[in-house]
């Protein structure tokens, strides 16, 4: 997808001036890879510098961020969530097919020197793959102020993979820390930081988080839309569902772009329940409790 089929940087810090005069005050730049483009540092600037959003935050792999870090805190992010999948040399270049953990992790360093934070690290457990780094990866919270959140991995229809037998619950992450390292402290969270639920080991200087997007449904509490590159505005990333911002933008009816702005909070919460449904058919033994 190219040239006017995409928003420029210009267009989508309008709109999202736009959400911000709506109410919204935390936005998140994801991917693909964000830190590939070459205007990244311009267009955080463009939306931190109308000084409404409250929140800017980043999601990356990690493998450019050491010599960018300085420069995004500069131009007005305030944090980043970095994918990684495991703590070991050879499991991390399986995964990914990049020998690059020592590279993300001094990314992930040079994030906490420009105090992107609080700085927070994804991991999806698959079965057989990386489960036995559960311990390790919650010491990182014990010895770093860092925020550790294990996501369940999520079946897609868009990727026809079944997870049946290789996602991980995440009550059993909770009681294999809990084993290791004793009873999880409960921690109230930020509204801007998402589905997720913490807790704290005790004496620990950051936390763990739980997002479990199988084994509970996360989507009646979620507040979140995502826009896309080409100006659809979606009510769920799984969703079918979408609003088309950018012919309105483009020819300046404002208010035709408000009202689709709002339409789409408005049918979020049939579209997150009926969403999932489909997604996770014939995956969770929790389906039923969500009839």
């Amino acid at each position: 997808m190219q040239g006017e089929d995409v928003l420029s940087a210009e267009e989508t810090a309008k709109l999202i001036d736009g959400f911000v005069r709506l109410g919204i005050e935390h936005m998140r730049i994801i991917g693909g890879e964000p830190l590939l483009r070459e205007d990244i540092f311009d267009f955080i600037y463009m939306v931190s510098s109308a000084k409404r959003i409250k929140q800017i935050s980043l999601t990356t792999n990690g493998f450019y961020l050491k010599e960018k870090a300085l420069a995004l805190k500069g131009a007005g992010l305030n944090r980043v969530s970095i994918y990684l999948s495991s703590l070991d040399e050879n499991k991390f270049k399986k995964i990914t097919g990049v020998d690059g953990l020592a590279r993300v992790m001094e990314g992930l360093c040079a994030a906490r020197e420009a105090e992107l934070t609080p700085l927070r690290i994804n991991v999806f457990l698959i079965k057989e793959i990386n489960c036995e780094e559960i311990e390790d990866f919650a010491a990182l919270s014990v010895l770093y102020p860092i925020d550790v959140r294990f996501i369940e991995y999520l079946p897609s229809s868009k990727n026809p993979i079944n997870y049946r037998n290789l996602y991980v619950p995440g009550y059993f992450v909770k009681s294999k820390i809990e084993f290791s390292f004793g009873p999880l402290i409960a921690d109230k969270a930020n509204p801007t930081e998402g589905p997720a639920t913490y807790y704290r080991i005790k004496d620990a200087k950051g936390r763990i988080g739980f997002i479990n997007l199988i084994t509970e449904f996360l989507c009646v509490n979620c507040n979140s839309v995502v826009l896309l590159c080409d100006g659809k505005l979606l009510p769920c990333l799984y969703s079918s569902t979408f609003a088309d911002l950018k012919e309105p933008l483009r020819n300046y009816e404002f208010k035709v772009l408000a009202d689709k702005i709002k339409g789409c909070f408005m049918v979020k919460p049939r579209v997150n329940k009926d969403t999932h449904k489909q997604n996770l058919k014939g995956y969770s033994p929790y389906m039923e409790e969500w009839e």
